[in-house]
């Protein structure tokens, strides 16, 4: 009886965890890779380095995963600090927009301080140059 009681036990605690197991065994490849790239969501956090005289920034950042080449896209409007939620991986990043400063327009190019490989965290910093029209 009480041996029947300790394998009834043993088999009750390690079912849930052979049953996920499992799962992740028989499940398609499509559907592991597709957890994993949720599961490794990541933050970006971008900051702006504005020449002087601009006020504010209208536009687009352009992130390129550089193995999957697959690309995030956030804008940017005002002078507010902008996130993105990407996969883990190697960036390059494209920013277009326009200037702002007393009524006057210009195209906006940017240069990133440092290319992120993304971890827990990643904060950039996008200096903008601006090329007035």
């Amino acid at each position: 009886m009480t041996r029947n009681r300790i394998t009834r036990t043993i088999s009750n605690r390690h079912a849930p965890r052979i049953c996920v197991i499992i799962a992740l065994l028989l499940c398609p490849s499509c559907l592991k890779s597709s957890y994993r790239e949720s599961v490794c969501q990541l933050e970006i956090e971008f900051q702006y380095a504005f020449p002087d005289g601009v006020d504010a920034v209208d536009g687009l950042v352009t992130l390129e995963d550089y193995n999957t080449r697959r690309e995030y896209k956030t804008s940017v409007r005002g002078t507010a600090t902008t996130r993105v939620v990407v996969t883990r991986g190697f960036y390059s990043i494209r920013f277009n927009g326009i200037a702002r400063s007393n009524g006057r327009l210009a195209r906006v190019v940017a240069l990133v301080e440092e290319h992120p490989a993304v971890g827990e965290h990643s904060r950039v910093t996008l200096k903008i140059l601006s090329q007035w029209v």
